[in-house]
């Protein structure tokens, strides 16, 4: 069984998060919430740009809050390097049956930016 990377602790600890996809092997990371064996999931988004309600990025295959929390980070570091992922405000709301975080960044050049994140798959689960 892998150990955390102390790289990958380090980050995660100061809310940098990364998404770990593990194809076959066991890694047992705390920082990243995971303490068992099994292997994180694959996480992958879906829907529109994150503008509205209704094109919403939906966050697919978290098993639970921690991994889709984590996915709302790396989406934000991936696809908007520009945007400081340490300023995060995030309003939990509902709309049409929906659960959704509403999670408004600053950019580096001190520009709000705001996403919707569909999280109905992951919310609730532990």
């Amino acid at each position: 069984m892998k150990r955390c990377p102390p790289a990958i602790a380090r980050a995660a600890a100061s809310i940098v998060v990364l998404t770990v996809v593990a194809s076959g092997a066991d890694l047992v990371c705390p920082a990243l919430g995971q303490t068992s064996g099994a292997p994180a999931s694959a996480v992958s988004y879906a829907g529109g740009d994150g503008a509205s309600f209704a094109r919403a990025i939906l966050i697919k295959g978290a098993r639970n809050e921690s991994e889709g929390v984590a996915a709302e980070r790396t989406y934000v570091v991936k696809f908007h390097p520009d945007w400081n992922p340490r300023e995060i405000d995030t309003a939990l709301m509902s709309d049409n049956g929906h659960d959704y975080d509403l999670s408004r960044f600053r950019g580096r050049d001190g520009a709000e930016h705001v996403l919707y994140f569909d999280i109905t798959e992951f919310f609730g689960k532990d």
